[in-house]
C-alpha cells in the first residue's frame, strides 16, 4: 500500500508518536555534573539540598522520561539538580556513586540521590518506582526541608550574642575562682579528658584493609544480526556505571571482545553481575541454546 493511500492523520499521529519516543529535553534549572563547583556553590547561597540524578536523556523509554522528568520537577524548589550522565560518572563523588549502586537505588534509572550543599552527606536515595512516586518525593522533601531547617538554626547562631555572654560569664568565674585547689582539679580534669579521648580513638580505631586485588578479565560476545542497543555501545556504558577499566580488544559484525579491569571484586562476583546484565539486556546465555539473542564466554588474563 502505497503512502498516499494512507489517511493524513494516521501519518501525522505516527509521526509524533516517532518523535516523543526521541529522549526529552533537560529544563534549564538542571547543572550538568561537569558543573559541579557551580552548583555547590548555589546550593551554599541558597541554603538548598543538592540532587544528583542519574538517566539518560536520550532514552526511548516513556517511563524512564516521565519519571525522570518528575524528578527534576518535584525536587527544583528545595534542591539544586544535577544531571548525571554515564559519560560524566567521573565527576560524581565517591558516597553519592556509592549510594547509586546500592540496593536502595534499585536496578533502573532514573537513580536519585539527595545530598548536603557540599555533596559529602547523603540524606536520601530514591529508586524508580511506577507506583508510590508521589509518596517517594513527599518523604523526601520532608527529609530535605528538615536540612535546611538546621542549616537556619545554626546561622542564627553564628550572629547571635548569646556566645559572647557565655564567654564573659566563664571568664568572670575563672577571676573569682583563685588558688591551688582550683589548679589541682584543672589538672584532674585536664587528663580525665585525655583519657576520655585517648579511649575513644582506640575504640573507634579503624582495622587497616588490605588492598584490593585487582583482576584483569576478558569478555568475548557472539550473536547473530543486529542487536538494540548495539553490545559495543551498551557495555561500554555499563562499565562506566561501575568503574571499571575497559578496551576494546576486537568488534566486528556479530562479535566482539574486551578486556575489563577490576577492583575489590572476586571472579565469581564479577561473573555473576555481568550474567544478570547480559541476560536482562540481551536474554544472553554462556552456553548456546534455543530462544538465546547472545552467547558469552570469560576468561582471565
Amino acid at each position: 500500500m502505497g503512502i498516499k493511500n494512507v489517511a493524513w492523520p494516521v501519518v501525522v499521529a505516527l509521526l509524533v508518536s516517532g518523535q516523543a519516543l526521541a529522549g526529552f529535553d533537560v529544563p534549564n534549572h538542571v547543572y550538568p555534573v561537569a558543573q559541579l563547583k557551580r552548583a555547590k556553590a548555589e546550593a551554599r547561597a541558597k541554603n538548598r539540598a543538592l540532587t544528583f540524578i542519574f538517566t539518560d536523556p536520550q532514552t526511548t523509554c516513556g517511563l524512564c522520561k516521565s519519571a525522570s522528568l518528575a524528578a527534576f520537577s518535584k525536587l527544583r524548589d528545595s534542591t539544586i539538580v544535577v544531571l548525571v550522565e554515564s559519560h560524566g560518572f567521573g565527576y560524581v563523588p565517591g558516597k553519592v556513586k556509592a549510594a547509586m549502586r546500592s540496593k536502595h537505588a534499585g536496578r533502573y534509572i532514573p537513580k536519585t540521590v539527595v545530598t548536603d550543599a557540599e555533596a559529602g552527606r547523603v540524606l536520601c536515595v530514591i529508586p524508580y518506582s511506577r507506583q508510590g512516586r508521589s509518596l517517594l518525593f513527599k518523604e523526601a522533601i520532608r527529609v530535605i526541608e528538615e536540612y535546611r531547617a538546621q542549616n537556619r538554626k545554626k546561622t542564627v547562631a553564628q550572629y547571635s550574642p548569646l556566645p559572647d555572654l557565655l564567654k564573659k560569664a566563664k571568664d568572670k568565674a575563672k577571676g573569682k575562682a583563685k588558688g591551688k585547689a582550683k589548679g589541682k582539679a584543672k589538672d584532674k580534669a585536664k587528663y580525665k579528658v585525655k583519657d576520655k579521648v585517648k579511649d575513644k580513638a582506640e575504640k573507634n580505631a579503624v582495622p587497616v584493609q588490605p588492598a584490593p586485588v585487582e583482576l584483569s578479565l576478558v569478555i568475548g560476545l557472539r550473536w547473530q544480526g543486529s542487536l538494540d542497543p548495539a553490545p559495543t555501545e551498551k557495555l561500554p556504558a555499563w562499565f562506566l556505571t561501575r568503574d571499571f577499566h575497559f578496551e576494546t580488544l576486537e568488534s566486528e559484525p556479530g562479535s566482539c571482545r574486551f578486556r575489563v579491569k577490576t577492583k575489590g571484586v572476586t571472579h565469581e562476583q564479577f561473573e555473576a553481575k555481568l550474567n544478570g546484565f547480559l541476560k536482562f539486556t540481551y536474554k544472553a546465555t554462556k552456553h548456546p541454546s534455543d530462544g538465546a539473542e547472545m552467547t558469552w564466554d570469560l576468561g582471565r588474563q
